[in-house]
């Protein structure tokens, strides 16, 4: 008898030890913050909020992360600067923001580098996406989870339709304040005009540029549906945004942590570009609806604009002329 006690006094002994372990192994609690400058009703916005329910789920809401989505802590700039700084601890934008100690980012703003959604991720999955990441890692300290579709640009006009670069010249075309768009708009013969987004309808009603470029379902948003004739499916721009993390605020989670954030964010991605594609769809219908005319894609004499584009990489861009053909030898 004396035999068994002792038996189970170990055991229960082994089971306390293992249960304290158990302990010791539980999730801790962690708290993010995450800004955007997109609309609550984005597909960005919501595949975050999609992703954010995933991980409190996985992580028994062990893992929550706060929200401000429409600029709500600043504008692209300032949240660069807070991501980089950790007072943010996740973005979701453009990597054209920390081109000035990666230059080479610039490429992800020159026309007709991307052909489509598929061609992003197979750069970003290969030896190309391990370059730009590294990239940025080290020189901001800020790491890219996932990329995800912003959606093709293409462009609108009062009453000008644009198949070729020849449609082009002599017209005021709205860009974004970004050197290489604006050489890359310029090499068609536009009149290229930074002008914020904000600002854009109400120069476009009162003709102060004749047309501008984004993706459709921006188009429609803005409604410059109601201020412009004719759309024109250039699909210039493959545009992508980008998931980024604070480097040092990644490296405090577990590994687990580390998987349920990932394997959300990539999910959300998926969802991102699903309601990209589908507000595309519908919002061509709405131009349409609205009286718009719509040039599709296979009017647009596709050559002569990459013709262009490929001339002012050549002048006056040369250092991006290599990684932009290992892009397009990627596909």
């Amino acid at each position: 008898m004396k035999k068994f006690i002792a038996c189970l006094l170990a055991l229960i002994m082994v089971l306390c030890l293992g249960a304290a372990a158990f302990a010791d192994e539980e999730m801790e609690p962690v708290k993010l913050t995450l800004g955007t400058v997109y609309a609550a009703d984005h597909p960005a916005s919501l595949a975050i909020e999609s992703a954010i329910e995933e991980i409190s789920e996985a992580s028994d809401g062990k893992i929550t992360i706060e929200h401000y989505p429409a600029g709500q802590i600043g504008d692209n700039d300032e949240l660069a600067e807070q991501l980089v700084a950790g007072s943010v601890d996740i973005n979701v934008q453009s990597l054209g923001y920390f081109d000035e100690k990666c230059p080479e980012v610039n490429v992800f703003s020159c026309f007709f580098v991307f052909q489509d959604a598929a061609h992003v991720d197979k750069v970003w999955e290969g030896e190309l996406g391990e370059h730009f990441n590294q990239m940025v890692e080290e020189n901001y300290g800020v790491l890219v989870l996932d990329p995800w579709m912003y959606g093709n640009r293409v462009m609108t006009t009062k009453d000008t339709a644009i198949r070729s670069p020849e449609d082009l010249k002599g017209l005021k075309m709205r860009v974004p304040d970004h050197t290489i768009y604006m050489d890359c708009m310029s090499s068609f013969g536009a009149e290229v005009t930074p002008i914020a987004l904000t600002e854009l309808y109400l120069s476009l009603n009162q003709g102060i540029v004749d047309g501008q470029e984004n993706p459709v379902p921006t188009i429609i948003s803005n409604k410059f549906d109601e201020v412009q004739g004719y759309m024109c499916m250039t699909n210039h721009l493959v545009d992508t945004i980008y998931v980024m993390f604070n480097e040092d605020s990644w490296n405090k989670l577990s590994e687990e942590q580390q998987e349920i954030i990932a394997t959300a964010f990539e999910n959300a991605g998926q969802l991102n570009n699903e309601l990209i594609e589908k507000q595309t769809e519908e919002g061509i219908e709405a131009f349409e609806a609205s009286g718009g005319t719509v040039i599709g894609e296979e009017e647009i004499d596709r050559d002569a604009f990459v013709e262009c584009v490929s001339g002012v990489l050549e002048e006056k861009y040369p250092e991006l002329t290599d990684i932009y053909e290992q892009i397009q030898a990627a596909k």
